[in-house]
């Protein structure tokens, strides 16, 4: 059984264009159900507050939680990242991108609880990639983000460059978590790999 983290929230980005995938990559079919609603359930293991970062909340209702829109719009997820913390009043923001089904709960979970005395914790793959949409943020890292947003700089990867700003990085390998947990879907063939790698 999974403990609650009361001070969290999660927020699943679901803002993104999905250019690639030809139609929201949120929406992909997982055995007859949306990936975002597999992911949100997922989440609730973890938190009582989530909430999905995206432009418009029609598509997302049928999840019965809060849609929040970003004050700055059509900047990425850091802008998504930004809304949650101004919606919520809570110490820590778990985001997720909603195009990684592959993710597992104890590396989520891991997230959360290496976050003390950090200002984010974010996994590295062991090729030494960053993953900023699966990652746990405190707090204290709102005024660096609206720094960045006010600039113009919205690639997350900026953010961890701020000074004076802790930032925890995971190891996948040391905490042995294979890199394909968090196996973005970019196209249609990253889906159908998905799907026959799992026999769906």
């Amino acid at each position: 059984m999974t403990t609650l983290f009361h001070d969290l929230t999660a927020v699943v980005l679901a803002g993104g264009q999905s250019s690639r995938m030809g139609g929201d990559k949120a929406l992909l079919p997982i055995n007859g159900v949306p990936l975002i609603r597999v992911l949100v359930d997922r989440l609730r293991n973890l938190t009582d507050e989530i909430y999905v970062s995206a432009n418009t909340s029609e598509s997302y209702a049928f999840l019965g939680i809060p849609v929040v829109a970003a004050v700055y719009p059509r900047c990425g997820p850091l802008a998504g990242l930004h809304a949650a913390m101004l919606r919520s009043h809570r110490s820590l923001i778990l985001t997720l991108a909603c195009d990684i089904p592959d993710v597992p709960l104890p590396l989520l979970g891991r997230l959360v609880q290496e976050g003390s005395g950090a200002d984010a914790v974010v996994p590295v793959s062991s090729d030494g990639h960053i993953h900023p949409v699966c990652a746990v943020y405190n707090r204290s890292c709102l005024p660096a983000i609206e720094r960045k947003l006010q600039s113009g700089e919205y690639k997350m990867l900026r953010l961890f460059a701020e000074p004076g700003l802790r930032v925890k990085k995971l190891s996948m390998s040391q905490f042995h978590f294979p890199d394909s947990d968090l196996k973005d879907l970019d196209s249609i063939d990253d889906f159908e790999t998905f799907l026959r790698r799992h026999k769906m």
